[in-house]
């Protein structure tokens, strides 16, 4: 009878016993908040990290797309302008010698209808 009265009286809650329970588990929980709050900076910095990298990484690519659309424009232009002056010149090469063989073969003011045609 007295070893089982000494077993319950190992597991009864006495003051003393209760209060350095309680001590411990409010110990433990302060540390365990203490972690989750560096945690939880952590993961903000990361997250603000991440977010400054993706930024970034737009702004250098919407202006390599922009500086790209610029380069391209000024090719496209620079081309028509070669296409035109190749048309004006192959034009003229063409209408040239059309003059030159009106004014020996045909009667003359028979000319003036290719000089209206070229306006």
């Amino acid at each position: 009878m007295r070893l089982l009265e000494i077993i319950l009286n190992f597991r009864l809650s006495i003051p003393y016993s209760w209060v350095k329970f309680t001590q411990n588990n409010i110990a433990r929980s302060q540390r365990e908040r203490a972690a989750s709050e560096r945690l939880r900076g952590e993961i903000d910095a990361c997250l603000r990290a991440c977010a400054n990298a993706m930024w970034s990484q737009f702004n250098a690519v919407n202006n390599a797309f922009n500086s790209r659309v610029r380069e391209t424009t000024d090719a496209r232009d620079k081309l028509q302008g070669h296409l035109q002056r190749v048309n004006i010149l192959f034009g003229h090469c063409l209408l040239f010698p059309l003059f030159f063989l009106c004014d020996i073969m045909a009667p003359p003011g028979s000319c003036e209808i290719l000089v209206k045609a070229q306006d």
